[in-house]
């Protein structure tokens, strides 16, 4: 700002100066260059140049005029900045011209040395003074007039287009930057990892069930519903064993980055505490792990092409011997009850029997001989004979001696997931239930009996033979209790993506829904899931929202209905449908009258309650899906953000926008869940794309926001947060963290999975044990300045089309899988019909990397070989 007396002070002359380029300047950035920007200044006068990004040699080519009122005192005070979008900027180099060693009219060309600490940086700049005319007037108060309107332009970050306000009596906080106190830790995880996981619970010594779910080793008491985590995985966990000692157990995990090792750690599931960390051997990921009989070794099983076989000395942290294993795919590995040193493994067409000797391992074909030979699911080693038996594709059984088959029996009518020793015998578990078996000696044999889970598919089981209580981990991710023949569940999880979820507005209950086609009602006192419905195999949820009251649920699905359901039971009670398009936000107004639905098409409908829910008008201007939207607390005013990171704001009464920022400014927000907006302008981190928040949401009372992100983190903010706030940080998530909620009263954070499919309940009473960061030191940022393994086909800076659960591919599938080979006639036929319906997600995945990168081809095909079966 100029001030007006400064306006009709008598200039002498005009300096004209033009900063052509530099050189030789300081990196600034982590990257190995800066942002560098001109500053001229003379007296009460500034000018800046454009920022060039990511030089060192920048060149500007622009033209300052300044005026001098003595020319014998003043100075130009040059600065060169490296331009920070979330802070000041930083200086990288000044020089200074004394107006008086200028002669009049003459140009001086010249490069002129930067003070710098370190670096010896010059600019070269062209300055010329001359004299004012006689009579010539200096009118100044126009640069005013621009610094005013620039002024009323407000804030701008990236990835906002446009610019937002703080409210008009906003003053800020000298401690906003600084992390809450709240403590939040993760209290439940609900969901089992089944659907693509196998022989993955165990039970310790304590009566306690140990398996895993994301990124966490989860040991759930079942009698006081308490569950305790160990944290030592940074991605997807997808085996499991426990040591003969009932503590210990060994969880392998995918690799977390690309061309990164998968590790494998040994814990104690009685102190959670790390004993060991095995890495440096398998590639992409270690899909079968068991402790040989005196627990002194491990076995393990590679994800790579060869599916290698790994012996560790886990105590030593020692690889004792390798090999190839077989090249199809190989799903368990169980060492031999009797010989400490042998162990088996198992898969598509395949027994393997291996044999450790010092550091050679030698494996040897399982032969099927008259039997047929088909793929393998699980393995079991008899108690007292050492005899080995086989869970079979078809539903059989095979008793192997002496590495072949010896006798097969129909056990189920459909696969035979899993195997169990009881005290007479063993159990066998498929889709079909549960058998009890004694004998096992002729083709005829039948069971002793048989107990039903209730339509749910065996995917592991514990036996309690004592208390005659079976707990069964699930293909659909859920984990349940057969009690003398009663089923009930203990933990419920959703057995596909997940993005919908909303909480109650005065209960301690929430909502959630994804493409597995359910709503489930969840209770956070109960830790249970206390209700769940179907919508159909052709309708997923993609958004939900509770009325003011609490007594509606209204579910916003994929293919364009809104559907009322009652909370109380989950009862359909009416449909909406105007539109094909995908429902991606839903909210009730405050006052309850209105229905606000944002779509994918980039409209927001207006449904009105009086009317029967009737559509009463469409707010239209975005040029993108909505992502998120949100009423103010008079229920007048909704704002919304849109995938190419518009932040809009709509009258309700005509559905018009409203473009005053002295209107917007100063609204009060029922809630706050866009993530575009001037109160989370800090929660985008440095060196993010538009698409790395997926979702957020203000506590109830307005003092916390809370992050979900695309790098498995629940972030929990001040509000409202400022440039370069820190936050606490929590992991647990392995994949993207879809959206996040706050329950009634602030007790607990929600959030749901993508890829991982959980749904993580937090409690805001915690111990205080919870990892805090800033975004230049979080887990997140070290994540992204290293070459991950991509998730999707977005490229980062691209404006989001899509949300980031769709593949977002022109691709033709059905050429690409014609080109990619390496498949049988019949697995092309299973995936050509996948891509047809809604399990296509993976395979579409798979088939865009394949069109990126032809040389994977193996890779690519092994990964949908595994998927089939």
């Amino acid at each position: 700002m100029v001030p007006d007396l400064l306006l009709r002070m008598p200039y002498q002359g005009r300096i004209t100066i033009t900063f052509i380029e530099a050189r030789g300047l300081p990196a600034a950035d982590k990257t190995g260059t800066s942002d560098p920007f001109v500053q001229a200044t003379l007296e009460k006068q500034t000018k800046k140049t454009k920022v060039i990004e990511k030089t060192l040699t920048p060149t500007w080519n622009e033209t300052f005029e300044l005026y001098v009122l003595q020319k014998e005192r003043e100075v130009l005070e040059i600065e060169v900045l490296d331009y920070d979008q979330y802070s000041q900027a930083d200086v990288i180099g000044k020089c200074r011209i004394k107006v008086k060693k200028l002669e009049e009219g003459v140009p001086q060309n010249s490069w002129l040395p930067l003070e710098h600490p370190t670096a010896k940086g010059e600019i070269h700049v062209e300055v010329v003074y001359n004299p004012l005319a006689p009579g010539e007037v200096v009118n100044i108060e126009k640069e005013e007039v621009k610094e005013k309107n620039a002024a009323e332009k407000g804030e701008t970050y990236h990835p906002l287009k446009g610019s937002v306000f703080p409210p008009s009596n906003w003053t800020p906080d000298p401690d906003a930057k600084s992390a809450p106190k709240l403590n939040v830790e993760l209290e439940f995880v609900h969901g089992y990892r089944g659907n693509d996981c196998r022989d993955n619970m165990a039970m310790n010594a304590n009566g306690y069930l140990v398996y895993h779910m994301a990124a966490v080793g989860i040991v759930y008491d079942t009698q006081t519903q308490t569950q305790k985590f160990f944290f030592g995985h940074d991605d997807d966990i997808i085996s499991l064993a426990m040591h003969p000692d009932k503590d210990i157990i060994a969880t392998g995990q995918v690799a977390s980055i690309k061309d990164k090792k998968p590790k494998i750690c040994i814990w104690s599931s009685k102190t959670l505490e790390l004993l060991a960390v095995l890495e440096g051997f398998h590639t992409r990921g270690v899909s079968c792990l068991g402790f040989s009989k005196d627990g002194n070794f491990l076995g393990t099983v590679g994800q790579d092409d060869k599916h290698s076989i790994a012996v560790y000395d886990w105590k030593k942290k020692s690889l004792v011997a390798s090999s190839p294993g077989n090249n199809n795919e190989t799903v368990c590995l169980r060492w031999s009850s009797m010989e400490p040193t042998s162990f088996a493994t198992c898969g598509k067409n395949h027994v393997k029997f291996w044999t450790l000797s010092g550091k050679t391992l030698t494996g040897k074909d399982g032969i099927f001989r008259k039997s047929k030979t088909q793929t393998i699911l699980c393995m079991l080693w008899t108690k007292t004979k050492g005899e080995l038996l086989t869970g079979c594709y078809d539903g059989s059984i095979y008793q192997w001696v002496n590495g072949e088959v010896v006798n097969a029996f129909k056990a189920h009518q459909y696969m035979v997931y899993y195997l169990e020793n009881s005290s007479k015998g063993f159990l066998s578990g498929g889709k079909d239930g549960i058998n009890f078996w004694s004998n096992y000696k002729t083709p005829t044999v039948k069971p002793d009996s048989s107990v039903s889970t209730d339509g749910h598919c065996v995917r592991t089981m514990v036996y309690r033979e004592k208390e005659n209580l079976i707990f069964v981990g699930t293909k659909d991710n859920d984990i349940i209790q057969i009690n003398s023949g009663k089923v009930s569940q203990i933990v419920g999880g959703h057995f596909n993506e997940l993005w919908a979820l909303a909480t109650h507005p005065n209960q301690s209950i929430f909502a959630t829904g994804g493409k597995d086609h359910t709503v489930r009602l969840w209770d956070c006192g109960k830790k249970q899931q206390l209700s769940g419905t179907s919508l159909g195999e052709e309708k997923s949820a993609s958004s939900l929202a509770f009325s003011p009251d609490g007594k509606i649920l209204a579910v916003g699905t994929e293919t364009g209905e809104i559907i009322f359901l009652e909370t109380e039971g989950l009862k359909e009670v009416k449909t909406l449908k105007e539109r094909k398009d995908k429902i991606d936000d839903l909210k009730f107004s405050p006052d309850g009258k209105f229905l606000a639905a944002g779509t994918h098409a980039g409209l927001i409908d207006i449904y009105f309650q009086v009317e029967n829910w009737k559509l009463i008008g469409t707010c239209k201007g975005h040029t993108s899906w909505i992502s998120h939207l949100d009423w103010s607390a008079d229920s007048k005013v909704i704002q919304s953000d849109s995938g190419d990171y518009e932040h809009i704001f709509w009258d309700i009464e005509d559905t018009s926008q409203i473009t005053k920022s002295t209107i917007t400014r100063d609204i009060k927000w029922d809630t706050w869940t866009c993530v575009l907006g001037w109160p989370v302008k800090g929660i985008w981190p440095p060196g993010s794309d538009g698409t790395d928040v997926n979702a957020g949401s203000t506590s109830r009372d307005k003092k916390y926001f809370a992050t979900a992100d695309d790098f498995g983190t629940l972030k929990i903010f001040k509000y409202p947060v400022d440039m370069k706030a820190e936050a606490r940080v929590l992991s647990g998530h392995s994949s993207h963290v879809t959206n996040v909620r706050w329950t009634v009263n602030d007790t607990h954070v929600i959030t749901t999975g993508g890829n991982d499919r959980s749904v993580m309940q937090w409690t805001t009473n915690g111990s205080g044990n919870v990892v805090q960061g800033t975004f230049k030191e979080s887990p997140m940022k070290k994540m992204m300045s290293l070459p991950r393994t991509p998730r999707s086909p977005s490229s980062l800076g691209t404006p989001r089309d899509t949300p980031r659960d769709t593949p977002r591919s022109n691709l033709n599938f059905e050429e690409v899988l014609g080109k990619l080979g390496n498949l049988s006639g019949e697995e092309s036929t299973q995936v050509s019909n996948i891509l047809k319906d809604t399990r296509k997600e993976n395979i579409q995945r798979l088939l865009i990397e394949f069109s990126e990168s032809p040389d994977k081809a193996e890779e690519v095909a092994a990964q949908i070989k595994a998927l089939l079966s």
